[in-house]
C-alpha cells in the first residue's frame, strides 16, 4: 500500500486540497493509501493562535491517518537554528520504512514546501495552487534549499485556475477540479463552526439592525507593498467604506486567517473617527471568509486585495466591491509593486464577475497581463437568473451538525486523527530547541 502527504499552509490551502481529493476519490483514482497531513508554513511562534485547531476540525471532513504540524520547524531553519538537511530529517523520521507516493503541496518554492518535497524526493508532486488555484512559477525567484533548484511539478490541479505567472499551463499537465466539489466541501466545513459564527452572527445582527457589510484584510505586512506602509493600506480599506456601505450600517472586519485578531483594532478606530460602528471578529479571523459569509447576514462583501472575492462570487449570491482602484494604486503603491497590484486586481476582478455567473474557466496571464485595473473599486453583483446552491443556507439557519447528510456530499464521520509535533517550540527560552518528535 502507498501512502500520500497533503501539506498545507492554513484554513484555505487545507479546503481547496479537500476538494480536490474528493474529486480523485468520485473518479475513482484513489487506491488504497494512507493519508498524511502536514500543517506548516504559517504556524510560526506568536501567530499560530487557533490556526490548528481551526485546521483540526477540517480535517475531520476526511480519515486523515494522522495530522503533524512542523510548529515552527522552517523558522528555526530560516534563523540558522536547524540546518535545511536536518529539518529534511526530521520530516521524514516518522515515514520511514513507508512509500509515499504522493505529495500534494501548495507551490514548489518557499522554505516549507521546499522542505517538504526534499523530505519526499521520490514521489509524484501534485500542486493545487494559492487560494483555489492560483498558479505561478519558480523562475527567477530564489530558492530556500541547498541546491538552488526545486523540484518539477509532475500535475497541477485547481478550481478556479488563474495563471499568475509565465506561461504554467502550458507547461504542465492541469487537471481542473468542478465547482461542485469545491460546493460540497463549503457546505460540510460550514457545519463545524456553527459553535463559533452561530453566536457571533445573531450579535452582528444585534449590533447593526440596520445591516451590515463584510470588509476583508489582507495579510499582516501587505503594508509593505505600499509606500506609506501600513497606514496607506488601512487608508484604503476606510475609503473603500466611505464609498460603498451607506451610513447607518455597520462594517465586519474580516482579517486574514493569518493576521494577529489585535492589529485590526486600529482599523476599528480609524473607522470609529469617520463615524462607522464597526466590530472585529477577532479569534474567528482564523475561519475562512468564504464559511464566515453565510452566518453574518451580510450582503455585501468588500474585498480589496483579496482573492476571496472569487470563491465567495462563486458561492455566494451577494454584492462584493474588488480591489482598490487604480488611481489608488498608482498613488499609493511602491514602484516596484505598482504595476503587478494594477494588473492583479484587473484579473481579481475578471476571475469575481466570471465567478458570479458560475463560470470557472481558466484565466490565462495573457488575458489580465498589462491590463489596467479599473479606475476606482468595482462593484459585482450576483446575476438573478443564477442558481446559487448554498443560497438557502444564508443566515446559518440550516448550518448544523445534524442537518448535514452523512456521505450525500462525501462528508464523513470519522474517528480525530492523532497530532503530532515534529517539535517544541519553547517560547519562553528564545531559539531553543524542546522535545523532537520520536
Amino acid at each position: 500500500m502507498s501512502d500520500r502527504i497533503i501539506a498545507v499552509q492554513g484554513p484555505v490551502n487545507l479546503l481547496n486540497v479537500l476538494s480536490v481529493l474528493r474529486y480523485e476519490r468520485a473518479l475513482g483514482k484513489q487506491g488504497p493509501s494512507d493519508d498524511y497531513l502536514i500543517l506548516g508554513g504559517s504556524f510560526l511562534e506568536g501567530n499560530n493562535d487557533g490556526l490548528v485547531e481551526v485546521c483540526l476540525k477540517l480535517a475531520s471532513l476526511w480519515p486523515f491517518k494522522g495530522v503533524f504540524t512542523t510548529h515552527g520547524l522552517e523558522h528555526l531553519v530560516h534563523m540558522g537554528a536547524i540546518p535545511f538537511t536536518g529539518a529534511v530529517s526530521l520530516l521524514q523520521k516518522p515515514f520511514r520504512g513507508r512509500r509515499i507516493e504522493t505529495v500534494y503541496l501548495l507551490r514548489n518554492f518557499q522554505l516549507f514546501n521546499e522542505l517538504v518535497q526534499f523530505a519526499f524526493p521520490h514521489s509524484r508532486l501534485s500542486c493545487y495552487g494559492d487560494s483555489y488555484g492560483v498558479h505561478g512559477y519558480t523562475r527567477g525567484l530564489t530558492t530556500c534549499n541547498p541546491t538552488g533548484t526545486v523540484r518539477p511539478v509532475d500535475v497541477l490541479t485547481a478550481i478556479t485556475p488563474l495563471e499568475s505567472f509565465d506561461a504554467i499551463f502550458d507547461e504542465h499537465p492541469l487537471v481542473q477540479v468542478p465547482g461542485s466539489f469545491l460546493v460540497e466541501t463549503v457546505k460540510d466545513a460550514c457545519g463545524q463552526f456553527t459553535n463559533e459564527l452561530v453566536p457571533f452572527g445573531q450579535k452582528v445582527k444585534e449590533l447593526f439592525p440596520e445591516g451590515a457589510s463584510l470588509l476583508l484584510t489582507e495579510l499582516e505586512g501587505a503594508g509593505e507593498f505600499f509606500s506609506a506602509g501600513l497606514e496607506a493600506e488601512y487608508a484604503g480599506y476606510v475609503d473603500n467604506v466611505l464609498q460603498f456601505v451607506p451610513r447607518g450600517h455597520g462594517v465586519v472586519i474580516k482579517g486574514h486567517p493569518r493576521v494577529a485578531p489585535e492589529k485590526l483594532t486600529y482599523l476599528e478606530r480609524l473607522l470609529s473617527e469617520r463615524g462607522y460602528r464597526s466590530v472585529s471578529m477577532g479569534s474567528l479571523n482564523r475561519i475562512p471568509a468564504e464559511l464566515v459569509v453565510p452566518f453574518l447576514g451580510v450582503g455585501q462583501v468588500l474585498s480589496c486585495i483579496s482573492h476571496a472575492s472569487i470563491p465567495i462570487g462563486y458561492l455566494w449570491p451577494v454584492e462584493i466591491v474588488v480591489g482598490f482602484g487604480r488611481e489608488r494604486l498608482v498613488k499609493s503603491m511602491s514602484p516596484a509593486w505598482r504595476d503587478e497590484f494594477v494588473c492583479n486586481e484587473y484579473m481579481r476582478l475578471l476571475a469575481t464577475r466570471r465567478a458570479q455567473q458560475g463560470d470557472l474557466s481558466p484565466i490565462r496571464r495573457s488575458e489580465w497581463l498589462d491590463k489596467d485595473g479599473p479606475e476606482a473599486p468595482e462593484v459585482c453583483l450576483p446575476p438573478s437568473t443564477r442558481d446559487f446552491p448554498l443560497a438557502p443556507l444564508l443566515g446559518g439557519a440550516t448550518l448544523s451538525a445534524g442537518a448535514r447528510a452523512e456521505g450525500r456530499s462525501g462528508y464523513r464521520k470519522v474517528p480525530p486523527p492523532p497530532v503530532y509535533y515534529f517539535l517544541r517550540y519553547r517560547k519562553s527560552v528564545k531559539n531553543r530547541l524542546g522535545k523532537v518528535f520520536g
